[in-house]
């Protein structure tokens, strides 16, 4: 059996020279718990500082419980909407629109909110918005382009011929 090659997906943070091991180890984690890889699971099999994907992890709960609200509030930030009426009608729009921006090492990004009219204002922000759309459109291609020749997914043949549009 040729040997599988996993790599990160567009704008993941998990390290690029790791991904190999981790994909290694879940899929076998897969194959003996069996039909569902639940994440709990994958936390568990993740404690012991012996497991491949244990780095990936943060252990100390001081950290990890910061993490969590941070989580929170991305949760939160990306669910508010702002209604606006438009020739009587209501258009809703999400408030705060994701953006990743490079820090100052260029080595990393840094995620941040702004508002629409932020993002209409700073072609800077446009052209992250623009990239990360473009990266969402690639993303959802190569999520679903397995399926392509199942029948039940024929009718989703001109958005896929839209994306290839997009990627030429």
């Amino acid at each position: 059996m040729q040997k599988r090659i996993f790599k990160a997906t567009i704008g993941s943070n998990i390290k690029r020279d790791r991904i190999q091991e981790y994909g290694e180890f879940l899929w076998k984690l897969k194959e003996e718990n069996g039909e569902v890889l639940k994440t709990s699971f994958v936390v568990e099999k993740a404690k012991p500082k012996s497991s491949p994907i244990h780095d990936f992890f943060e252990w100390d709960d001081k950290i990890a419980g910061h993490k969590y609200r941070e989580w929170q509030a991305r949760y939160l930030l990306s669910q508010i909407e702002i209604v606006e009426v438009v020739d009587g009608a209501e258009e809703r729009i999400k408030a705060f629109h994701n953006i990743s921006i490079a820090n100052s090492d260029d080595k990393t990004k840094e995620r941040g909110y702004v508002t629409l009219a932020d993002v209409r204002e700073n072609q800077n922000y446009l052209d992250i918005v623009l990239e990360n759309a473009k990266n969402e459109i690639i993303s959802w291609e190569k999520r679903y382009s397995q399926y392509k020749k199942l029948k039940k997914f024929r009718p989703l043949m001109p958005l896929f011929r839209a994306v290839a549009q997009v990627n030429a």
